[in-house]
C-alpha cells in the first residue's frame, strides 16, 4: 500500500489546476466554510511547494485578497473567514523570506489602514494582524501599526473583545 502522504501529494498533483480554478472562481464561499478554507490553504501550500511560476500563487493570492477586500473587509470579521485568512497567514511561518507570498501581499495591501484593520470587527481582525506579525519580521508590520492607538482602544474595549489585540500587543512585544 501507498503511504497516505504520497498518496495526497499526487492527487494533489493531479488535481491541481482543476482545484485552483476551483478555489480561484468560489473563493468567498470556501472562505466562510471550515472545510472550504482548509482547502484552500491545501491548495496554496501545494501550489506554493511545486509550482516553479509566480503567477500560478499569484492569481490565487489575488483571488483571496480580492475577497478580503469586499464589502469593507467583511471576511475579517466572520467567525470563519479571519480564521481562514490567519491560517494561510500562518502557512506561510517558516519559509524563506522570498516565498511568503500571502503574507507579504496581505501586507502590501493593508499596510496603509493596518492599525484600522486591526481595531475593525472586534477582537476577529487583530488575530489575523498578530499572525502576520508572527510569520514577518515584527519590524515590518510595526512600523505600520499605531501602537499608542491600539493600547489605548484596548483600555477601552471590554474584557471579553479584548483578546484579539493584547494578542497583537504581545506579538508586538508592547504588552
Amino acid at each position: 500500500k501507498k503511504n497516505v502522504q504520497l498518496k495526497q501529494k499526487e492527487l494533489l498533483k493531479s488535481l491541481q489546476q482543476p482545484l485552483l480554478d476551483l478555489c480561484q472562481k468560489h473563493t468567498e464561499q470556501l472562505l466562510t466554510s471550515r472545510c472550504g478554507s482548509a482547502l484552500v490553504r491545501h491548495v496554496y501550500k501545494f501550489i506554493l511547494a511545486h509550482t516553479t511560476t509566480a503567477t500560478t500563487i499569484q492569481s490565487l493570492v489575488d483571488s483571496i485578497l480580492q475577497v478580503c477586500q469586499n464589502d469593507n473587509n467583511a471576511l475579517l470579521g466572520d467567525s470563519v473567514g479571519h480564521w481562514a485568512i490567519k491560517n494561510l497567514i500562518l502557512a506561510d511561518e517558516g519559509l524563506d523570506k522570498e516565498n511568503v507570498t500571502f503574507s507579504k501581499a496581505f501586507l502590501e495591501t493593508y499596510r496603509s489602514n493596518l492599525t484600522g484593520i486591526a481595531l475593525s470587527h472586534g477582537n476577529r481582525s487583530a488575530f489575523v494582524v498578530a499572525a502576520l506579525v508572527q510569520v514577518l519580521s515584527k519590524k515590518a508590520v510595526a512600523k505600520h501599526l499605531k501602537t499608542p492607538q491600539l493600547k489605548s482602544e484596548l483600555s477601552k474595549t471590554s474584557s471579553s473583545s479584548q483578546a484579539g489585540l493584547k494578542a497583537l500587543l504581545k506579538e508586538l512585544g508592547q504588552e
